[in-house]
């Protein structure tokens, strides 16, 4: 039996039990607005151009990367494409376990509640990129 579908289930069901009894936003949920969730939708895929262009353009290196699987070692540094794409899905599904928990906890919703959920697609959004950039090499 491989070791790591478990531990990323296990470690997905703790990140959404824990995004569930958060209620650190609950008091100025509605002051912050939809900066962080923009800001996290955008940030890491400008980071990925911003590599890729780095590397592509001014390096003139060769992009190496490894698809993910459940079956992946995301402590595996010498891919840290994995590390990121499962940061992501624990973000993604932990942020909409919170979403539904505050939805039921006060009958409403801020935008700040969506910024884990923007980051878990930003970071997939920019693997993506890598992705794509990493087929048009070949």
């Amino acid at each position: 039996m491989k070791i790591w579908p478990a531990i990323k289930i296990i470690l997905i069901i703790v990140a959404s039990v824990g995004a569930m009894f958060d209620t650190s936003y609950s008091e100025v949920g509605d002051e912050i607005g939809w900066d962080p969730v923009i800001v996290g939708l955008l940030f890491f895929p400008c980071i990925v151009v911003a590599g890729l262009l780095i590397l592509k353009v001014i390096l003139r290196k060769k992009l190496e990367i490894q698809l993910s699987s459940w079956e992946s070692n995301p402590l595996d540094f010498s891919h840290p494409e994995h590390f990121f794409q499962f940061a992501a899905v624990v973000l993604v599904v932990s942020g909409i376990c919170g979403l539904i928990a505050a939805y039921f906890r006060s009958g409403g919703l801020t935008p700040v509640l969506l910024s884990p959920v923007a980051m878990g697609v930003g970071v997939l959004l920019g693997i993506w990129i890598l992705k794509v950039a990493y087929v048009a090499q070949q």
